[in-house]
């Protein structure tokens, strides 16, 4: 199956689905806390040791799921991106004005994903630029962010 993406689509690709991304595309992948992976093919990349990484095609194919077609959501809105029982991704444009959110006892990624915005917790403030990303501990109780900008938001529910 090959999937025609644009700038701004989400797709979630269940555990077990074989995927590769095509030329050009910046993605950013959450998964599972998971320790295993096989690798089917490599375009010829190296590992850390200047040899050819690993292959694991019984294995892979064994547990591969081939027959399923991830679903593409499209558009750039504020929206919820994925849910699942591992994690949930929203997006959200901030034109200025600060808004607090409650951890609810887990921890947030944030990455900015357009402009920059600034992020305040447990008295402490940064700016996060396109393309950089924060931490928000589970510990902390809430966030704030403001300033002008797109923010990708995940966590466990």
């Amino acid at each position: 199956n090959y999937v025609e993406v644009q700038p701004g689509d989400a797709l979630f690709v269940s555990p077990g689905t074989v995927h590769a991304l095509g030329p050009g595309l910046v993605i950013y992948e959450i998964q599972q806390s998971s320790d295993l992976t096989y690798r089917l093919y490599d375009w010829g990349r190296l590992g850390l040791d200047g040899k050819p990484r690993a292959m694991h095609i019984d294995k892979g194919t064994a547990v591969s799921i081939t027959e399923y077609a991830p679903t593409v959501l499209r558009g750039a809105g504020d929206r919820v991106l994925v849910e699942c029982e591992y994690f949930r991704t929203t997006t959200r444009t901030f034109t200025g004005d600060a808004v607090e959110f409650p951890t609810h006892g887990a921890f947030h990624l944030l990455t900015v994903i357009e402009g920059a915005l600034t992020v305040e917790a447990a008295g402490v403030s940064i700016t996060v630029q396109h393309g950089q990303s924060a931490v928000i501990p589970a510990a902390l109780p809430a966030y704030t962010v403001s300033g002008t900008g797109k923010l990708l938001t995940s966590w466990q529910p």
